[in-house]
C-alpha cells in the first residue's frame, strides 16, 4: 500500500483567526468601557473637590469677616433673623490692605433648594452652602448651662457671642471677634 504523505504547511484556519478577531474585538470594547468608567470618575472626584474647596474657603471668608466685626456707631450696628444676618466688618482687598465693608448672611429660597450666601459691599456674592432643603440663623447670648441660642438679634450696639447656621442636618457656628 502506498502511502501519501501531504506536506502540511504551519499557519491558522480561518476560523481561528475568525475566533481571534472577535475575542480581541471584545477586550478591547471592555477595555474602551473601562478607561471610559475611569475618566468619568476622575472627573466626578475633581468636580466634588473643587466644590469641597469652594465650600471651605466661603467658609473661612465667612468667619473671618465675623472675627473681624466692627461696632461702634450707627452705621456699624449688628442685626439678624432666621434667614438673615448684617453687620460690618473688615474686608481683605486685593491689593492687599483692608477696607470697612458692610455684610449681610443671607438664606435664600432658590428652585432647587435654600443657598446660604454672603454679601460684601467689597466683592462679589460668595455661595457658602447651595441645595439645601432647610436653613436657619440663631445667635448665642450667653454660653450658660450650654449656652442660649435665639432667633432673632435686633440691630443694636452689641454682637452675639457667634452666628450658627443649621443647615438641613448639619450646623455651621460662626464665632464673632472680639464682640466688635
Amino acid at each position: 500500500m502506498r502511502r501519501r504523505n501531504h506536506d502540511r504547511v504551519a499557519g491558522f484556519t480561518l476560523i481561528e483567526i475568525m475566533i481571534a478577531l472577535v475575542v480581541s474585538a471584545i477586550v478591547i470594547a471592555g477595555a474602551r468601557t473601562l478607561l471610559g468608567e475611569v475618566g468619568d470618575d476622575a472627573i466626578r472626584i475633581s468636580d466634588a473637590a473643587r466644590q469641597a474647596d469652594k465650600s471651605a474657603n466661603a467658609e473661612r471668608t465667612l468667619r473671618s469677616l465675623a472675627q473681624n466685626l466692627e461696632l461702634g456707631s450707627t452705621q456699624n450696628e449688628f442685626g439678624g433673623d432666621a434667614r438673615r444676618a448684617t453687620f460690618s466688618s473688615w474686608c481683605d482687598m486685593p491689593a492687599g490692605w483692608q477696607e470697612r465693608c458692610e455684610i449681610s448672611v443671607t438664606v435664600e429660597s432658590r428652585p432647587d433648594g435654600d443657598a446660604l450666601v454672603l454679601r460684601s459691599t467689597a466683592a462679589s456674592d460668595v455661595i457658602v452652602r447651595d441645595q439645601m432643603r432647610h436653613a436657619t440663623l440663631r445667635y448665642l447670648t450667653t454660653v450658660k448651662d450650654g449656652g442660649d441660642w435665639i432667633h432673632e438679634w435686633g440691630a443694636g450696639m452689641t454682637a452675639p457671642l457667634a452666628i450658627a447656621i443649621i443647615m438641613d442636618a448639619d450646623t455651621l457656628i460662626v464665632p464673632i471677634g472680639e464682640r466688635g
